[in-house]
């Protein structure tokens, strides 16, 4: 009597880990992992899925199914917080390779509104002694909570900012 083992896929993970950028309250941002088989034999991913419930990330392109040796698939994970704090996970991925069970962590941060100004340089030209030129900026709030803007200061005295005050964006 003899036994054949069937040679294994090795699932490894690249990146090892995702760290997800400052992202708004409300806001949501993408990033992929690359699934590569590195072993000796097909690798079958059976299912993926965070460990522990997240309110934070989810997957937005999941794969199963088998990665030939030697070849690459991918899944999509999407971070999206609800509040103001730090966020982390582990996604578990099944496989039937050489280890059963491939985690990846996870983590994030959600901030609450992002101000940003357009144009974000102003350029005044050439400005003769004594003469005034205006220049309009727009603030805008690209995250959640809405912002409340109670004070505008600029540090150069040759410059000044009319804006009335307070702003809700």
């Amino acid at each position: 009597e003899s036994t054949v083992a069937r040679a294994k896929g090795k699932l490894t993970l690249n990146p090892g880990a995702l760290v997800f950028p400052f992202v708004p309250v409300g806001g949501e941002t993408q990033m992929t992992v690359s699934l590569d088989n590195g072993g000796s034999g097909e690798l079958a991913v059976m299912s993926m899925g965070f460990s522990e419930s997240s309110e934070a990330f989810s997957l937005v392109e999941e794969f199963s199914g088998a990665i030939p040796r030697g070849e690459k698939a991918s899944a999509t994970l999407a971070f999206h917080p609800p509040a103001d704090q730090d966020y982390e996970a582990i996604l578990e991925i099944s496989t039937d390779g050489l280890e059963e069970k491939v985690y990846l962590a996870v983590a994030g941060s959600g901030r609450p509104g992002l101000l940003s100004v357009y144009p974000p340089l102003l350029d005044f030209g050439p400005v003769a002694a004594g003469d005034i030129v205006e220049r309009d900026v727009t603030l805008f709030n690209e995250g959640q909570p809405s912002l409340e803007i109670s004070g505008l200061s600029v540090d150069d005295a040759q410059f000044d900012a009319v804006v009335d005050l307070p702003v809700e964006l």
